[in-house]
């Protein structure tokens, strides 16, 4: 048997080196496609989870994220000395009227306006939800019963200054709860907000109506306001 010359090795194993070179190729093209997929994979469920936890009209954070927020927040109050946070209801004013007035395409505009106008008028570390229907919330974490006086000092101010760049100039609202005094449980958080709203919302009302008896015509949130708004508008 003859014995392989060293060229003939040689050959052999540069030919073994160049199979392996191109295995290893191959492996690193599907494992490239592979993580491509993964990435899509990804992107695709984060962009679910985005929609599962946004308001399809407004963009907002919806009712469901609130929850989960509002349970994790009094959670961690409830274990946490000292940590306080508060949760504003929001609640607008008449939008049944402008749907019955000038249409729900309309009213949709206003529900836009509002949630982009709670967007802009809260601190970075704020939250704002719409929950459904005219009903919008706020949640203001590291934020004491004075702290909650401010804000919605500040967001009542706010509003009456930008309610005429609205769409239509409905009114607005507000109740607010903290935790601590409120007790450690969500629901009786949100009983007191909305207890609160309303008696604002009453207020409101009552305001309104003393308005109109000296000018109807004139009256945010009366058919004739609101139609004559729309005229201008168009």
């Amino acid at each position: 048997m003859s014995t392989p010359t060293l060229e003939a090795v040689l050959r052999d194993e540069l030919g073994d080196l160049s199979t392996d070179h191109r295995d290893d190729k191959a492996v690193i093209r599907s494992l490239r496609r592979e993580l491509s997929e993964m990435r899509q994979q990804l992107a695709l469920m984060s962009a679910y989870r985005n929609m599962a936890y946004r308001d399809f009209l407004t963009g907002a954070l919806n009712r469901r994220s609130f929850d989960e927020r509002l349970r994790e927040e009094t959670a961690r109050a409830a274990r946490t000395p000292g940590y306080s946070f508060a949760v504003v209801l929001a609640d607008v004013d008449d939008l049944k009227l402008v749907n019955d007035t000038l249409g729900h395409a309309v009213g949709d505009e206003v529900l836009v306006g509002v949630a982009r106008f709670l967007a802009d008028n809260v601190r970075a570390v704020d939250l704002a939800f719409r929950l459904g229907g005219d009903e919008f919330a706020i949640l203001l974490p590291h934020t004491d019963e004075a702290g909650t006086r401010v804000v919605v000092g500040r967001l009542r101010a706010a509003f009456a200054a930008a309610r005429d760049q609205l769409p239509f100039p409905v009114g607005l609202s507000l109740g607010a709860a903290t935790t601590p005094p409120s007790p450690f449980d969500v629901d009786a958080i949100l009983e007191r907000a909305d207890t609160e709203m309303y008696l604002d919302k009453r207020n409101n009302k009552a305001a309104g109506r003393r308005a109109s008896n000296g000018d109807d015509e004139t009256v945010p949130g009366t058919p004739a306001a609101l139609a004559g708004s729309h005229r201008n508008a168009a």
